[in-house]
């Protein structure tokens, strides 16, 4: 039996809407929430120093797709993996 490659984490497109709305892109472990790592990037940022995530009205995903072990690039790679 040939075993494929590994998944190892998954990739996400999220609306996110606040005040505004904005898409962002995020890797995340494979168990990860996509709304919920997109949470956490947009309020990374210091523009939204007055917001938090009280102040999300709504979060949806748009696309996701897995990240196998042998489609990764070192250096773009987050180090929590």
């Amino acid at each position: 039996m040939t075993l494929g490659p590994m998944q190892i984490g998954k990739k996400a497109t999220v609306r996110v809407a606040m005040v505004m709305e904005y898409t962002v892109e995020v890797e995340m472990p494979v168990d990860g929430d996509p709304g919920e790592q997109a949470d956490l990037e947009l309020f990374a940022f210091d523009r939204f120093g007055d917001y938090d995530d009280k102040d999300i009205v709504h979060s949806e995903i748009l696309e996701e797709e897995p990240i196998y072990e042998d489609e990764r690039e070192e250096e773009d790679w987050p180090s929590y993996v």
